[in-house]
């Protein structure tokens, strides 16, 4: 740990310490603070660089409550016997909440089923087939590794040859059937291209058409706007039902650009 702070207060001493475990962090006084400064303690603004190409997603446990398969009749029975007038006697209305809600917890804790659920760690399109194989391999690989034998590399090896080949067949069978879905369900879709980009966000921040960038929700729409608008006939008077849209030769392009061949032929308007 490195302590950085090196600004005096009015009276030429330093009282507020900043630690940090990287040299790739600044500190300055601060022109924006929200209360009046005290002399004492004057507002401090620190910057830290980091590298976050490297940075992996939070992996969790997320904790639920099973309410609906509770053991009410044990529940009932348990505060039933509790006798609330000597649990509350001679304590504070603060106090009295506080207890209160202690056995509430408590109860949950004895009668309400927990279920843990892990984090997710493993592509979509792996099955439990290959979950269990890659599980396989890496027992196979740290046993290679203290013994050095080769039969025990081969073994190895022929698990990593194994989970390749699963691996190509789970993902050509998750895109084809997400490619017969797409019609019917293209959320999927969507949510397999942000997966692929490694983003919950499926636009990037800045877009671009030609020479013109643009990180505005309404520039990005006037961008798309003036690139598409080859692509539709403007429509007179603002009639909406005046005339339908009508493809040309550009727009047939970003089809066969953004979709796969076996989609080149559905109609606009299905």
């Amino acid at each position: 740990m490195f302590q950085l702070n090196d600004i005096t207060n009015r009276h030429g001493t330093i009282l507020d310490l900043v630690f940090s475990n990287t040299r790739f962090t600044s500190l300055q006084s601060a022109d924006q603070y929200l209360v009046n400064i005290d002399h004492y303690h004057p507002p401090l603004m620190s910057f830290i660089s980091l590298d976050v190409s490297n940075i992996q997603c939070l992996k969790y446990d997320l904790i639920s409550y099973d309410f609906k398969n509770v053991d009410y009749s044990s529940l009932n029975r348990y505060l039933r016997y509790i006798d609330w007038d000597c649990m509350f006697k001679n304590l504070s209305l603060e106090q009295m909440v506080s207890t209160f809600y202690d056995l509430i917890h408590t109860s949950i804790a004895l009668f309400v089923p927990v279920y843990r659920y892990k984090s997710f760690t493993y592509p979509v399109w792996f099955n439990a087939e290959l979950k269990a194989l890659i599980i396989r391999k890496k027992c196979a690989h740290i046993k290679y590794k203290k013994s050095g034998l080769l039969c025990d590399y081969e073994l190895f090896g022929n698990l990593r040859a194994d989970c390749k080949q699963l691996a190509k067949l789970c993902y050509s069978n998750y895109v084809n059937k997400i490619e017969n879905n797409i019609i019917h369900n293209p959320k999927n879709f969507w949510k397999f291209v942000g997966n692929k980009k490694n983003s919950s966000n499926s636009l990037p921040v800045t877009m671009f058409l030609n020479d013109v960038s643009s990180s505005s929700g309404d520039e990005i729409v006037n961008l798309f706007a003036e690139n598409f608008c080859l692509a539709y006939n403007k429509i007179p008077n603002g009639n909406i039902g005046a005339q339908t849209p009508s493809c040309n030769s550009n727009l047939l392009k970003y089809r066969r650009l953004l979709l796969p061949k076996k989609f080149w032929s559905i109609s606009y308007y299905q």
